[in-house]
């Protein structure tokens, strides 16, 4: 399979000629997010909404200079939030990435199957860069059919938990001092990404049952980037590391700027040795508090049928508010308002490599 087919596969509508969607626009949509204009850098104080991968196909909207696109990040130009891609995409140019998606492009074209889908490799990159608040770093995707979707350590709805999660669970429930029958019962983490925490692997792709496959193709130099920059620019973050994979890769974090919780890793094979009783959400809570920050509702997991209704009834009820601010009671035309959403695994090697996220 071509580069082009693959990016294609990606994204129907994209004009691969021009780099970009004929349709794009300073407000597209992508996957139920409201684009913010170009103009302001993609920052956004919204909360955001549901990160549940949608229907209708995701369209690019314009680099910071649309004459200047490079074929093979039309994926990247059309999924990640514009906080995220204005950031990367110095990193994003340089020549590993050509030569990541010509690998990504012929292990297809071998017939391997690659998980995330395309359209959800960067998931966790629709999240604005001003709404992080924890940083989860995992180290490789989940490698079994249905699991993976761009997000470390979650998988999607109806696929049970994998193991590393389901002890992350019992953590979960532990710290807050929560029965076991309060475990939740899905292992889709959409409900702590729309909260600003980041799920990030360091490696965004792997081919089915085949753990690591991906590793040392160039990923790791582009979320080594991603990790710059939110020590760099981020204020008062929570660096949540787990096993040594992830300690390593969040060795330069500044923690005078930053707090960095550090454990075993939640794999089975090393949970025992310092991962349960960690209580590193807590932790966590008790630091955003410290610094003015709202917490993170870590036990608020809605499915994502609960997210999406969530979602439509918080746009009906802001419709209603837009209608009802068309005309003011002087007849004067008033404002209305606009809703901002954005859309949404891994172990460690040696005794962590049995098990993947």
């Amino acid at each position: 399979m071509s580069m082009q087919a693959w990016l294609k596969k990606a994204n129907p509508n994209l004009d691969l000629d021009k780099g970009k969607s004929p349709a794009a626009s300073t407000t597209t949509k992508v996957a139920g997010t409201k684009r913010p204009n170009p103009a302001t850098n993609g920052e956004s104080s919204s909360t955001s909404t549901a990160l549940a991968p949608r229907a209708k196909k995701a369209k690019v909207y314009p680099a910071s200079n649309p004459k200047d696109g490079p074929e093979h990040l039309a994926l990247e130009r059309a999924a990640m939030h514009p906080s995220w891609y204005y950031r990367l995409e110095d990193e994003l140019k340089k020549p590993y990435m050509k030569e990541l998606k010509t690998f990504l492009a012929g292990e297809e074209a071998r017939g391997k199957i690659i998980y995330p889908p395309s359209n959800m490799v960067y998931t966790w990159a629709t999240i604005p860069f001003d709404q992080i608040k924890v940083v989860i770093l995992g180290q490789d995707p989940y490698h079994n059919p249905g699991q993976a979707h761009g997000l470390s350590f979650s998988v999607l709805p109806g696929i049970a938990p994998p193991p590393s999660l389901v002890n992350i669970y019992t953590e979960l429930v532990a710290d807050h001092d929560q029965p076991k029958s309060a475990v939740p019962q899905h292992g889709y983490l959409g409900g702590w990404a729309k909260q600003g925490v980041l799920l990030l692997n360091a490696v965004l792709t792997v081919n089915r049952n085949e753990p690591a496959s991906h590793a040392k193709k160039g990923w790791e130099k582009l979320t080594d980037a991603v990790v710059k920059h939110l020590n760099a620019e981020g204020d008062h973050l929570v660096f949540i590391l787990w096993g040594s994979h992830a300690q390593k890769k969040g060795a330069g974090i500044d923690k005078k700027r930053h707090l960095v919780l550090t454990s075993a890793h939640p794999s089975p094979l090393s949970a025992y040795r310092g991962f349960f009783g960690s209580k590193p959400f807590s932790k966590a809570n008790a630091y955003l508090e410290k610094n003015g920050k709202t917490p993170i509702d870590w036990m608020r997991l809605p499915t994502l049928d609960e997210e999406k209704a969530e979602e439509e009834a918080k746009e009906e009820g802001e419709d209603e508010e837009e209608g009802e601010g068309e005309e003011g009671e002087d007849g004067k035309a008033v404002e209305g308002t606009a809703a901002v959403a954005a859309d949404g695994d891994d172990d460690e090697a040696a005794d962590e490599d049995q098990e993947d996220e």
